[in-house]
């Protein structure tokens, strides 16, 4: 019954983030992203490279980049955090590939149509 809760939620979280980019979120490169953005960038990021259930914590900015705590339902706190480079727009984590912000804003796109 656990796992049936978790696929659940994962389904609504995805839905809502696809919600947010459908309906004008900033995806350029030129104005700052903000910390909801960061945030659900971050939670599409740790879904296809983390956890399938992982969602992000708030985001702390450090001034050149944006550290993004991960929470999963396997583990109550990570160890690492995600990472959101404000002047390249990689996002990245320990072991896992880097990839840019709209790599990621793609994917959120591609899941919606499906």
């Amino acid at each position: 019954m656990h796992m049936r809760g978790a696929k659940i939620f994962c389904v609504a979280l995805i839905l809502v983030l696809c919600h947010g980019l459908a309906y004008g979120e900033s995806t350029a490169r030129s104005s700052p992203l903000t910390a909801e953005h960061v945030r659900l960038l971050a939670t599409a990021y740790a879904h296809r490279f983390i956890c399938g259930c992982a969602v992000a914590d708030r985001p702390i900015w450090h001034g050149d980049y944006w550290e993004i705590p991960i929470d999963t339902a396997d583990i109550a706190r990570s160890t690492a955090s995600i990472r959101i480079d404000r002047r390249t727009g990689e996002v990245s984590y320990p072991g896992q590939p880097s990839v840019g912000v709209g790599q990621i804003e793609q994917w959120l796109k591609e899941r919606k149509k499906k």
